[in-house]
């Protein structure tokens, strides 16, 4: 049994990430429908849709054999998760930071630039663009 499922999957996608993420909401949000389906029918029976929806995606994608297509969308996921990591991990930094220091964004090229508290209304230069601007500290 085990080698006709490994001989059908040859050329086929497999198992990836957005997969893995695609089965477990899935499972969730059917666990959730099930659970408060006494409670409230109609938000169960649009978890139940949408549960059997991300199932049927997920093994669709699992056994696609368009390998190009689904890497890429695999890709585009990883880069929105890294992207949310990133910027968790930037807010985290500048509450930390933001005792000592007060962040402004730059009018022209949008960079954020650091500067000390208390220093009263100072000119900022951009340092990626070179832009001047004034604002209290």
């Amino acid at each position: 049994m085990r080698e006709k499922f490994a001989r059908f999957m040859i050329g086929r996608y497999g198992q990836d990430e957005l997969n893995r993420v695609l089965s477990i909401t899935g499972l969730i949000a059917l666990i959730v429908s099930i659970v408060i389906v006494r409670l409230v029918p109609l938000l169960s029976s649009i978890l139940w849709i949408i549960a059997v929806a991300l199932i049927i995606m997920c093994y669709y994608r699992m056994f696609s054999r368009d390998i190009a297509r689904r890497s890429a969308e695999n890709q585009k996921y990883l880069n929105f998760r890294y992207s949310l990591a990133v910027k968790k991990q930037r807010s985290a930094q500048m509450a930390a930071q933001s005792k000592d220091f007060k962040f402004f964004k730059c009018p022209k090229c949008g960079v954020l630039n650091r500067i000390p508290r208390g220093k009263g209304k100072i000119e900022i230069t951009c340092p990626r663009c070179g832009e001047k601007f004034i604002r209290k500290s």
